[in-house]
């Protein structure tokens, strides 16, 4: 039971770290447009908050996969996730058609 516990944590750790690997990535491709947007919300150093940010995708997700301090790892994701979604995709402020994509 226990190898195919790990097995599975394993597994959900992966499908995780994907979703913030991808965003990460995608992240360095597109700085301008990062920075441009952490800049429109009023942020000082929108440069230093958008290098931060794919740091912390990238580093957080590969904390996971490898499973290094993976409780860590989950709160601080969980954490950041929380407070970008605040700032960066409060969907209830946007009109109904929009919502769906926030």
């Amino acid at each position: 039971m226990n190898a195919y516990s790990d097995a599975l944590s394993l597994i959900g750790r992966i499908f995780l770290s994907v979703i913030f690997l991808v965003s990460g990535f995608g992240k360095i491709g597109g700085f301008e447009g990062l920075v441009g947007a952490i800049a429109s919300k009023g942020f000082p150093m929108p440069q230093a908050f958008a290098a931060a940010t794919i740091v912390i995708e990238l580093g957080v997700a590969l904390m996971l996969v490898v499973g290094w301090k993976a409780r860590w790892a989950a709160f601080l994701i969980a954490a950041f996730t929380a407070i970008v979604t605040f700032f960066f995709h409060n969907f209830w402020g946007y009109p109904a058609d929009q919502k769906f994509m926030q």
